[in-house]
This record gives structure tokens, C-alpha cells and sequence, in this order.
């Protein structure tokens, strides 16, 4: 049970950044000319983050595990 929290708790703060970043980028939007978004939109498209990937059946399956074994079931 404890990693399925952790595991969730992990994926709100992903959320949560992302909204930030997301409101972020809104404001600058919003304050820039718009002559400048072309310029923003490409920093956006740009930005050196690495894309989060969903997990693989294979990863869920070895987390499944973990729990199984830590949980006795």
C-alpha cells in the first residue's frame, strides 16, 4: 500500500508542476506583445525537460510484484 502512495503522491507533484509551469507560460502569453509569441511558443517547444513517459506493462507488472511481496498477498 505504501508504494501505491508514494507512487500516487509522486504523480500529483508531477501535476502540480506542470500546472505551474503551465501558468507560467499563460502569464507570459498573456503580458508579451504578440509579435513575441512566435518567439515564446519556440522556447516553449524547446525546453530542455525531458517528456514523461507512461510506464511500460513491464514496469507495472515488476511495481505489482514489489507490492505482492512487501504485502504478503
Amino acid at each position: 500500500m505504501r508504494a501505491i502512495l508514494k507512487g500516487d503522491l509522486a504523480r500529483l507533484k508531477r501535476e502540480r508542476d506542470d500546472a505551474i509551469v503551465a501558468g507560467r507560460w499563460a502569464g507570459l502569453f498573456a503580458q508579451a506583445d504578440p509579435k513575441q509569441h512566435d518567439r515564446l511558443l519556440k522556447s516553449i517547444l524547446t525546453d530542455k525537460k525531458k517528456p514523461r513517459l507512461p510506464m511500460t506493462g513491464k514496469q507495472i507488472g515488476a511495481a505489482l510484484r514489489v507490492f505482492a511481496a512487501k504485502t504478503g498477498g
